[in-house]
């Protein structure tokens, strides 16, 4: 064997030990400089939904209906919270009872409480919103989903209609109807 040959394989196992070194040295030198710096004090409030109703008792009562007569009140219902919302209303029996059977309920929107009053033709009003139908006072969601602005204020008509066919037997029979007033947050 040479000299040669015996070196060589010294030589290379040198080189692999240098190379080996060399990487685990650089791993271990690598100083960067580093820093962090935190950003404080992002706090976060949750809105919230405050739908009330202009009076919480008898917004609108009548006595000594007859068949065909219709009782219009106007309610005022105010969005206090600091969302957007979606209203609907639903009419129902407090107390199930035969003339409750035979009233129907309409629940909807006007400019102005002038708008709605027994004097006052709904017909058009009605008409003009084809969302707008008259329901038996145990249908839930009665009306069409409405739109409320955080902040504001709209004004709803509460319609009471007693059908034009009813039958003697409901002469001197009572009736409580519950208006409930539902919202959502609006989605934009």
């Amino acid at each position: 064997m040479s000299i040669n040959e015996v070196a060589r394989p010294r030589g290379g196992a040198f080189l692999s030990a240098f190379a080996a070194l060399s990487v685990a040295g650089a791993a271990s030198t690598s100083a960067l400089f580093t820093d962090s710096e935190p950003v404080t004090g992002n706090d976060f409030t949750a809105g919230w939904m405050d739908l009330t109703a202009g009076t919480q008792t008898s917004a609108i009562s009548a006595s000594d209906m007859a068949p065909g007569d219709a009782i219009a009140r106007p309610l005022t219902l105010t969005n206090g919270g600091t969302v957007d919302l979606t209203w609907s209303a639903s009419v129902g029996l407090a107390d199930p009872s035969p003339l409750g059977g035979v009233l129907h309920a309409i629940t909807f929107p006007v400019q102005d409480s002038a708008q709605c009053d027994d004097g006052t033709d709904l017909l058009p009003l009605l008409m003009a919103d084809p969302t707008i139908r008259p329901v038996s006072p145990v249908e839930p969601n009665a009306t069409a989903p409405r739109s409320l602005a955080a902040g504001e204020q709209t004004t709803v008509c509460l319609v009471v209609l007693m059908q034009r066919s009813v039958s003697s037997e409901h002469a001197g029979g009572e009736a409580e109807l519950t208006w409930t007033f539902d919202a959502t947050q609006a989605t934009a």
